[in-house]
């Protein structure tokens, strides 16, 4: 799935002083996607959990962030053509 690859790539790849904030942007916007069901949230916790920490994120801090991200989901809706 392209936005989970996309995300993950932005998390992996972003800078120490804007790490915290793309880590949750990132799940906030993926987490529309959980509650489309057209993602897991296992699959989304895993792959930017993984990415998260290869940014040089603690792997329990990562995690936590990421759980409440999920379950904060940005109120947009999902991109055009996109559906459950």
């Amino acid at each position: 799935f392209a936005a989970l690859t996309h995300a993950a790539v932005r998390v992996r790849t972003a800078a120490e002083s804007t790490r915290h904030f793309t880590i949750v942007s990132e799940a906030r916007q993926l987490a529309r996607f959980i509650g489309a069901g057209l993602l897991t949230e296992a699959a989304v916790s895993l792959v930017l959990e993984d990415s998260a920490v290869a940014a040089g994120k603690p792997s329990g801090e990562a995690g936590d962030v990421l759980r409440w991200a999920i379950q904060h989901p940005t109120p947009r809706q999902l991109p055009e053509g996109i559906r459950a």
